[in-house]
């Protein structure tokens, strides 16, 4: 028997990769017909240190996005670089399952 979705979804868990001493916050957005939208999986080291972000999103909503942020939209990686504030990434593009 197969459920009628009412409404947007929007489910948030996390996920504790056991061994390696990390674990995965998830974000998902979803539309009333069960199409996913929209992803956010943060890899984090235990110490709540970034390891690296997998987004499926775009930033149409933000106008004043920089280049360098919304060139690779909607799917891209981030990493933090070593010495550099959060807020500076190197971001990757992903195209069929593989970076540009």
């Amino acid at each position: 028997m197969s459920r009628k979705i009412t409404r947007a979804y929007n489910p948030k868990f996390t996920i504790k990769l056991n061994g390696w001493d990390s674990y995965l916050k998830c974000e998902e957005h979803g539309d009333k017909r069960g199409n996913l939208q929209a992803f956010f999986y943060n890899w984090y080291n235990k110490d709540h240190s970034l390891i690296m972000k997998f987004h499926n999103h775009t930033h149409e909503k933000y106008p004043d996005a920089a280049d360098e942020v919304t060139e690779f939209d909607p799917v891209h990686l981030q990493f933090p670089l070593v010495g550099v504030p959060l807020l500076h990434r190197v971001s990757l593009p992903i195209t069929n399952g593989l970076t540009k």
